[in-house]
């Protein structure tokens, strides 16, 4: 995976990423117990399928099976000591909403969700950015 298609970010005792990064910090929320915040840009809660559909694999049932176990949704539903903040853009074509609902669903703790009138690329979009860093100097002070 190459830098410009996963934007994660960290900062002592957070990760913070944006659309196939964001299926990356699904993943640390799980598995680094250090973490006091967790950022969860467009994500998808099965990066599987996401991968599934970009690849279309010759072995779609093996490939499906092994890569599942990657799907942020089984990350973020183990119980940790840390905040998760999840936002998505309303007209964001690449995410639907069931698979939106299973992600803040699945998510153990403290959890907040945040739809944003704004497509993907949340990465610049002036309100996310300020939530983003609100939450992460509340959690991290």
């Amino acid at each position: 995976m190459s830098w410009s298609t996963a934007r994660t970010w960290t900062l002592a005792g957070s990760a913070s990423g944006h659309s196939w990064g964001a299926d990356l910090a699904a993943i640390m929320a799980g598995t680094e117990p250090r973490l006091a915040a967790v950022v969860i840009a467009c994500g998808w809660s099965r990066m599987a399928t996401d991968m599934y559909a970009i690849g279309q694999p010759a072995d779609g049932t093996a490939f499906m099976t092994a890569a599942s176990a990657l799907d942020g949704f089984r990350f973020v539903a183990i119980k940790r000591a840390r905040a998760v903040l999840i936002q998505f853009g309303r007209t964001d074509p690449n995410i639907p909403e069931a698979l939106r609902i299973e992600l803040t669903r699945s998510t153990a703790g403290s959890v907040r969700r945040i739809d944003y009138d704004f497509g993907h690329e949340l990465v610049n979009f002036g309100p996310a950015r300020a939530d983003r860093r609100n939450f992460l100097e509340s959690r991290l002070a």
